[in-house]
């Protein structure tokens, strides 16, 4: 039953009133201010979890801003729209991400296609009373991470996305499609800025999965902390046509064994594998209430509902950049891709 929740974006007051409706004792803290309540394992091994379900089930089908992701979006691929504008924009977009991140264009034209997803606005009465997306709170995306750690599972782009797989995203762009007057940050909680010496900003990778796991227990991975004024971390304010580059993993690098067994020693290669997911890149999408319309004129669509471009709230667009941790993997995909064209 955790399972088919863990995208659920619950509030304590939410959970106080399922716990009131199936007799569950919550155990209130006496000696700590700071301590939170709490449910022994025993009361809750006895509880009533098919009405626990029930609860959860119809809160998320009443108001769908309790889910952890709450949007809509759209994919675009450079080969579908192989004509016309369209085609031009979305390839001139790689091009400028390729010059960015120092990348052959084979690897970044192959990427996930572009992303466009829509955020709506926090206050219902800010849309019409026919507006089909049964928002009752603003759009949101709580704290997450874009890619996963090393792992048994193959990656994603490896195996054309046939499951079980693990997305293996190097590096994101994220693209504002619009401006927001109110809100709208991209939050990174766990990011501590560090000026470099030649006045760049970097981030401090200092997380290990077990602190990252201590802080979503903690208050702090609240959405209404992070995305607060005075939040922890680093928040960027979206604005048109802003971009926004990061890369979700370290980068390990090694020298080519073959080449180093050679005579040559000038001739050794080094050679750059997706190494450890850097964990201060956690991110949020925070709510926003007020926007002006996109720069876009896509549609994005949710069950077959078409939802016009100039609709009000948050528009951003995702472009990911994959990379395998497994030696020699990338380049027989890429090598096997040219072959089929």
């Amino acid at each position: 039953m955790v399972d088919d929740f863990f995208e659920s974006h619950v509030t304590e007051e939410d959970i106080r009133t399922m716990l009131a409706l199936i007799g569950l004792p919550l155990e209130e803290p006496e000696d700590r201010a700071d301590a939170a309540a709490s449910v022994s394992v025993r009361d809750f091994v006895r509880s009533d979890t098919k009405s626990m379900r029930r609860f959860f089930l119809r809160l998320l089908e009443e108001d769908p801003s309790k889910r952890s992701r709450h949007s809509r979006m759209a994919w675009l691929n450079a080969p579908t729209h192989s004509q016309g504008k369209r085609q031009w924009v979305l390839e001139n977009i790689q091009k400028r991400v390729a010059l960015l991140t120092k990348l052959p264009e084979t690897v970044v034209h192959r990427a996930m296609e572009l992303q466009v997803v829509h955020y709506n606005y926090g206050d219902k009465a800010n849309h019409n009373d026919d507006d089909n997306s049964d928002s009752k709170g603003g759009g949101h995306y709580t704290a997450h991470f874009d890619s996963l750690s090393r792992s048994s599972q193959p990656c994603c782009h490896i195996t054309k996305r046939i499951p079980p797989c693990r997305p293996c995203r190097m590096a994101t762009v994220l693209y504002s499609l619009s401006d927001v007057t109110n809100g709208g940050h991209t939050a990174f909680p766990l990011a501590t800025m560090m000026t470099n010496g030649d006045g760049t900003c970097s981030s401090s990778n200092n997380h290990t999965a077990q602190s990252v796991e201590a802080w979503r227990m903690s208050s702090a991975s609240r959405e209404s902390s992070y995305c607060a004024d005075n939040g922890p971390g680093l928040r960027i304010s979206p604005q048109l046509g802003q971009a926004i580059l990061w890369y979700n993993h370290d980068i390990e690098h090694f020298s080519d064994a073959a080449a180093q067994d050679s005579d040559d020693s000038s001739s050794a290669l080094t050679l750059a594998l997706l190494g450890e997911l850097d964990r201060s890149t956690l991110h949020a999408g925070c709510p926003s209430s007020s926007s002006s319309p996109p720069s876009s004129t896509e549609q994005s669509q949710e069950e077959e509902v078409p939802l016009p471009w100039n609709a009000p709230g948050k528009w951003i667009a995702n472009h990911w950049i994959e990379a395998s941790d497994v030696l020699g993997e990338d380049a027989e995909h890429y090598a096997n891709m040219i072959r089929n064209l």
